[in-house]
């Protein structure tokens, strides 16, 4: 694994940890056999969710209870109130849930909450820092249909290796990216998902100008715009050459967040002709 230099560093220390005490609780053969033992999903994959040609514009709804540039977001944290808005919204295709409890005060019951409750059966994305094979045995388990890979934390070879190993058992990676290097390092792999994340991992600020990454992404990718998108104007504009929107912290931190997705997908509106002027 790679140095990064970011806040990913001190992350991933604390999850190496964890791992080891978690794998004396649960052995890996263990994970295997259940995962052999799991019955078909009926949940669409998220690929397809993606590259679907209805709805649009589309989203990745995420729950989070916290953030560490934010602190806390959501409270009370509601999951039957946050699951009964993003499973009746037409506009979101899958929902994204973090599970990583020390910065962002997620869990694994979380997730597993949204995959029991899945009424419309939309794919469920699972985030966290994932860079062991045993998180991502962990994930189907757990009810997701996709996991997070961020590549900045991986050569090409090590990061191939995961985008294998979710592939052979039903799961789709999305690599995130921040940088040209990083989008480079993400096409060498068989990834199907490529994510653009906006936010500088270092100072936190975001920088919508990364989405323009996407740009280089033929169509067979599912392309996806990570942070800053929080305006109907801005998910207009970016949807042209993004299949998907991902989305959290401006629902999380609404009062109403049926509102706040029926708002941020009705088109801006058009300004008036220079008939209607006059």
């Amino acid at each position: 694994m790679k140095k990064t230099d970011t806040i990913l560093d001190q992350i991933i220390t604390g999850k190496k940890a964890y791992l080891q005490y978690r794998k004396v609780q649960v052995p890996l053969a263990k994970l295997e056999q259940d995962i052999a033992d799991l019955p078909s999903s009926s949940v669409p994959g998220f690929y397809e969710a993606l590259k679907a040609a209805e709805p649009k514009p589309k989203i990745i709804a995420e729950v989070k209870k916290a953030s560490p540039s934010a602190g806390i977001l959501r409270e009370p944290f509601d999951l039957s109130e946050i699951n009964e808005a993003y499973q009746t919204a037409k506009n979101v295709v899958a929902i994204s849930v973090i599970t990583e409890w020390q910065y962002f005060q997620g869990s694994d019951e979380t997730l597993e909450f949204f995959a029991a409750n899945n009424t419309y059966k939309k794919p469920i994305l699972r985030k966290d820092f994932i860079f062991d094979p045993y998180q991502i045995l962990e994930s189907k388990l757990l009810g997701a249909g996709a996991y997070l890979l961020i590549a900045s934390l991986f050569n090409v070879d090590e990061l191939q290796a995961l985008v294998d190993l979710g592939q052979s058992i039903g799961l789709e990676p999305l690599v995130e990216v921040h940088t040209k290097d990083e989008l480079e390092r993400a096409t060498a792999t068989k990834t199907r998902c490529i994510g653009v994340n906006s936010r500088d991992l270092k100072s936190f600020k975001l920088d919508i100008k990364k989405h323009e990454l996407l740009r280089k992404l033929d169509d067979p990718y599912a392309r996806v715009a990570e942070s800053g998108v929080d305006s109907p104007e801005y998910l207009n504009q970016i949807s042209a050459y993004a299949d998907a929107v991902l989305i959290g912290s401006n629902f999380m931190v609404s009062e109403d967040i049926k509102s706040s997705i029926n708002k941020i997908v009705t088109p801006p509106a058009m300004p008036p002709s220079p008939e209607d002027r006059t």
